[in-house]
C-alpha cells in the first residue's frame, strides 16, 4: 500500500487485500484502510468476499454474480433489499442504517438517526460521530404493544411495509423506524399478530452491531 501511494494514483484498487491475515491483524488494518480515502482524498475500488470487510469499508457497492452486476447502490439501501439475501447472505441478511454518536450513557452510547435513537454498547467516540449499525432480520422481534419490562434495549414504533415468504419456511417483513429494518420471523408469528402492509408495530432489536471501521460491537 505504500509503494501505491508514493506513485500518486488517483485511484487504488484493493483486490482482497486482507484475504491471507487472521482476525487481529484484519482489524488493525481495516480502519487504516478507511482512513486513506478519507484523509488523502483517494477513491478505492475494494473487491472482497467478506461482507464484514465491505460493512466497515464502503459507502456505495456492487454486486457481481458469475461475471454480471446484479445490483448496485448505497450500501443502506442494497443490503435492505429482500430480494438480494441469496447473494449478501441470509445469516447476515439485515438493514444497515447511518447514525451520529448523541451520547454516553453509563455503559451505554445513544446513536441517533432518523427514527430516534439506537443504545448500543458504550463506544468510546466523540459526539458527533458518524457511524453505521448492522442490524441483522434474524435479531428483530415484532409485538403489537410495547412490552413494559423487557431487557430489550431499543424497542421503536414501527409500520409494517411488506411481506416476503420467499425463503419458505420464514417470513421477512420490511418495517418502518424512520429508516428501513427488516425482522425474520416464522409464519405462524405473522398470522397470530395479523401482520399486513399499513400496520402499526413495535420493533424489538435483541442486538446491534456497530460498524466503526475497526470494532464490531454486539449487545444483547
Amino acid at each position: 500500500i505504500g509503494r501505491a501511494l508514493l506513485t500518486s494514483p488517483s485511484l487504488l484498487l484493493m483486490d482482497e487485500p486482507l484475504a491471507s491475515l487472521d482476525l487481529a491483524r484484519k482489524a488493525e488494518v481495516l480502519p487504516f484502510i478507511a482512513r486513506l480515502a478519507r484523509e488523502l482524498f483517494i477513491p478505492i475500488l475494494y473487491v472482497s468476499h467478506s461482507l464484514n470487510e465491505v460493512l466497515n469499508l464502503a459507502d456505495t457497492i456492487v454486486i457481481l454474480d458469475a461475471g454480471r452486476v446484479v445490483a448496485h447502490g448505497k450500501i443502506e439501501e442494497l443490503m435492505s433489499r429482500i430480494d438480494l439475501q441469496h447473494l449478501t447472505g441470509i445469516a447476515d441478511h439485515g438493514a444497515v442504517i447511518s447514525t451520529v454518536v448523541e451520547n454516553h450513557d453509563q455503559d451505554l452510547t445513544l446513536l441517533r438517526f432518523q427514527g430516534g435513537l439506537l443504545r448500543v454498547p458504550r463506544c468510546d467516540l466523540p459526539a458527533g460521530s458518524k457511524i453505521r449499525v448492522h442490524i441483522k432480520a434474524r435479531n428483530v422481534a415484532i409485538a403489537l404493544q410495547a412490552p413494559a419490562d423487557t431487557s430489550f434495549r431499543n424497542i421503536l414504533p414501527a409500520r409494517v411495509e411488506k411481506i416476503s415468504n420467499e425463503n419458505g419456511s420464514l417470513v421477512d417483513v420490511r418495517l418502518n423506524i424512520g429508516a428501513t429494518l427488516l425482522a425474520r420471523i416464522t409464519p405462524s408469528a405473522r398470522q397470530s399478530l395479523d401482520l399486513r402492509p399499513g400496520r402499526e408495530v413495535f420493533a424489538l432489536i435483541k442486538s446491534v452491531a456497530v460498524l466503526i471501521g475497526n470494532s464490531n460491537l454486539e449487545e444483547r
